[in-house]
């Protein structure tokens, strides 16, 4: 980097002075006014004469003619001792025999320090050190040294303060003999963001080489400033060496290139702060070279990769700030290596990637805030792993909702979570699925495999069908089977009324094998379960059910007799077991509350196979994505007594 001599009013005025290469003294002042400039050892000399008590220069001191010019002849700079103030910027510079600052006294400069020139030529050809500046304390501005090809050593600078004005900041470039630049107030420069505190420090020596080797110096681990961008592979390998203890990116990661091959030179890396951008590279199959992330602040986005093939290198990926998006890959067979997400800020957007089969790897993740996207997916048969998403966190920012289209594979969508989101109304959860198969082929499609019609069980019974026998059935559980109607004189149509007991197991069957069993609560208005010649009920409570027998699910009936059965066995829980705990609400819509705390928590439906067990629920249990119906809740409390209800999802 060049110093640019107009970028700063003072600039001005420093190249009248240059073009008129002498100094004006006037001799009665204790000072001359405005820049001063020193271009021969004479003026040098001859300033100590003219001005024996000038302590202050209200401009800028310029030791060495402007770098376009020839090199100044001094050598001796004693004779400006009593300086101790520079106003302005101080210049040491184009000097060809000056071979050290001793004698100089300047405490405080109100400009900048520039020491060097802009090429190997108009330069400090023979300065080793920088002794003569140890008084030195106070820089207003820059320090910017350059093209000293003999310069050694600059530890007088270590006592100076400096603040950046302008893009410069430290500047140490082209000196190829200085080997340490790792003062105690750079490396102070150095910890600080490079964005507002600039550096550029290259074309050195040993420690002194780069801004790398100088904060490794001073015991600092050094990133890279703000975005990073790897357009080529020998960017990706150099950035392990240029950052060789760097964990966190303090922006964002662009990764496009159509020769990059891997990401081994991003090892280290753990977070980064903004978002992942993959697009546009040709040879790249996976992310090996990423293990180590963990976080990423904003989304993971993979987008128009012809050669990616998998996610191997995200493993250790826990976190996404907002979206995932994978989209335009058309080699992308699987996504497992994100099985370690737990959470997304944003949406999921899974979009036009041919090869992909299935969203194995997502499994995991249990929250999300934004929409779920999955168009064009051509091989796509299984999205079943975002059946963990909890429903309310699917959120329409966007406005796709649940977006389902064009995935000509993709015959089952009635995932739990999403059949919950499907039950609010469209105009606060947009949905669009269509261009699928089967079940998924549309929105009716899926809205109706959420709530399938299930066989072998009238479901449309009513009070008005007749009781038969009047009176009330109590079984004895002795576990053989038990004849209501011991005349085998029972018709279909009918009911029986059974009286149950919390805890049993009961089965009740039909004489007739092709009869379709239905048992409802007691005035025949909740079904409880249902099945094709019997069907078996847990009682979550002391009460009477309706044991109904049909031709068929359509609650067909004839006068054909047969006999209604029941079986059970006296197992029913202790009373010494069974807790006073209560539960609310019930119904239940989304977070079903104990009075106590429980231990373990089984969700069964009708037929008797569990949909969600919890075993350290506390006093609360999140039943958002539960389907709606009826379910059969065992619960267990820290002393070891259980308890079996019903409960209704909402």
């Amino acid at each position: 980097m060049t110093k640019n001599y107009f970028k700063k009013p003072k600039a001005v005025l420093h190249l009248f002075t240059l073009a008129l290469l002498s100094i004006v003294f006037n001799a009665n002042a204790q000072c001359p006014s405005g820049t001063v400039t020193f271009t021969t050892q004479a003026q040098v000399d001859q300033f100590a004469i003219d001005y024996p008590n000038c302590t202050s220069i209200s401009g800028a001191l310029q030791i060495g003619p402007h770098i376009s010019l020839e090199p100044s002849n001094i050598t001796d700079l004693s004779p400006l001792a009593g300086i101790t103030n520079v106003s302005g910027n101080l210049y040491i510079q184009n000097n060809g025999t000056l071979q050290n600052v001793d004698g100089l006294n300047i405490q405080t400069v109100g400009g900048w320090l520039y020491v060097g020139g802009d090429n190997s030529t108009n330069t400090n050809l023979q300065l080793t050190n920088l002794n003569g500046l140890s008084s030195l304390t106070s820089i207003a501005e820059d320090i910017y040294i350059s093209y000293n090809p003999v310069l050694t050593d600059i530890s007088a600078l270590q006592n100076t303060t400096f603040t950046p004005l302008d893009d410069y900041g430290l500047t140490i470039i082209n000196n190829p003999a200085l080997a340490v630049c790792n003062l105690p107030n750079f490396c102070t420069y150095l910890a600080n963001p490079a964005g507002a505190y600039p550096r550029e420090i290259s074309g050195n020596s040993a420690e002194c080489a780069n801004v790398v080797a100088v904060a490794a110096a001073c015991g600092i681990t050094l990133c890279s400033p703000g975005n990073v961008t790897l357009t080529t592979q020998a960017q990706v390998n150099q950035f392990a060496i240029d950052y060789p203890n760097c964990t966190q990116i303090d922006g964002n990661l662009i990764i496009n290139g159509a020769a990059i091959i891997n990401l081994n030179g991003l090892s280290n890396i753990a977070n980064v702060t903004g978002y992942v951008s993959v697009y546009g590279t040709t040879q790249l199959q996976n992310f090996t070279g990423l293990e180590n992330l963990t976080t990423i602040g904003i989304s993971l986005d993979v987008d128009g990769n012809p050669g990616l093939i998998n996610t191997i290198g995200l493993t250790g990926l826990t976190n996404v700030g907002s979206e995932i998006q994978f989209a335009n890959n058309p080699q992308l067979q699987n996504i497992s290596s994100l099985s370690n997400v737990t959470t997304t800020g944003g949406g999921i957007w899974i979009v036009n990637n041919p090869q992909l089969q299935s969203f194995n790897g997502l499994q995991n993740i249990l929250q999300i805030g934004g929409d779920v996207e999955i168009r064009n997916n051509a091989l796509l048969n299984d999205i079943t792993a975002l059946e963990n998403i909890d429903p309310t966190s699917i959120t329409p920012s966007d406005g796709y909702g649940i977006t389902i289209t064009n995935n000509p594979n993709l015959s089952v969508c009635n995932l739990p979570n999403f059949c919950a989101f499907l039950a609010n109304p469209v105009g606060t959860h947009p949905r669009n699925i269509s261009g699928n198969l089967a079940a998924c082929v549309n929105e009716q499609a899926v809205t109706e495999a959420c709530s399938p019609t299930p066989s072998g069980g009238c479901l449309t019974v009513t009070s008005t069908v007749p009781q038969f026998p009047t009176s009330t059935f109590s079984p004895q559980c002795t576990g053989s089977l038990e004849s209501i109607t011991p005349s085998n004189n029972a018709e279909t149509g009918e009911y029986s009324k059974v009286a149950l007991t919390a805890g049993v197991a009961y089965t009740f069957s039909s004489s007739v094998n092709t009869d379709y069993v239905t048992i409802s609560n007691a005035d025949g208005t909740v079904i409880y379960t249902y099945g094709t010649a019997s069907a078996t009920w847990t009682a979550t409570a002391n009460e009477v059910v309706r044991f109904y027998i049909h031709l068929d699910d359509e609650c067909n009936s004839s006068t054909a007799f047969r006999t209604r059965r029941v079986q059970c066995s006296n197992l029913s829980i202790p009373e010494s077991t069974v807790s006073t705990l209560s539960f609310y609400p019930n119904p239940v819509k989304n977070v079903l509350n104990f009075s106590e705390e429980v231990t373990d928590v089984k969700i069964t439906d009708v037929s008797g196979r569990a949909v969600k067990q919890f075993s350290t629920p506390g006093k609360s249990v999140d039943l958002s994505n539960l389907s709606k119906g009826v379910y059969i809740m065992s619960a267990t409390t820290e002393e070891g007594k259980i308890v079996l209800k019903k409960i209704m999802k909402e």
